[in-house]
């Protein structure tokens, strides 16, 4: 009977170390994405650096701009006037409640800048960006016109 009651005991441990283990490995990507946001909206550009996967890549230059390189390799430089960078939430599609959760790691961010009268001086920049694990990728920037 005692050797019952410790193998239920530990089979109920090893179940509940394993479903903590699965939940903390499917909010990953969502964690790192919060706290990218997070640096980046702040200005602390070393953090966001540290989060990025190779070869994305956040430089300040010596004249406040940022240079932005893309998964790709490609640069975007983004004038000192339209920082910070802001996170750009969009409607989530409506979902069936019995379907299997799905994740969407991708994320965006907009640089706006100042503004006179509710009109921007210059174009925003749109950052888009993927969370993968404990890394962000920058998949792509695009000046809108």
């Amino acid at each position: 009977m005692r050797t019952r009651i410790k193998r239920l005991f530990w089979l109920s441990l090893g179940l509940v170390l394993f479903f903590a283990t699965v939940q903390l490995w499917y909010t990953r990507p969502s964690r790192t994405a919060g706290s990218f946001i997070a640096s980046l909206s702040k200005c602390r550009y070393e953090e966001a650096q540290a989060l990025l996967a190779t070869p994305s890549s956040i430089e300040l230059a010596e004249n406040g701009e940022l240079v932005l390189t893309n998964r790709a390799g490609d640069t975007t430089t983004v004038p000192a006037g339209n920082l910070p960078f802001h996170f750009l939430k969009e409607d989530e599609p409506a979902r069936d409640s019995l379907a299997w959760p799905t994740r969407n790691d991708d994320f965006k961010m907009i640089a706006l800048g100042e503004s006179e009268g509710w009109i921007l001086r210059n174009p925003p920049f749109r950052l888009y960006l993927r969370a993968d694990g404990g890394e962000v990728h920058i998949e792509r920037v695009e000046k809108v016109e």
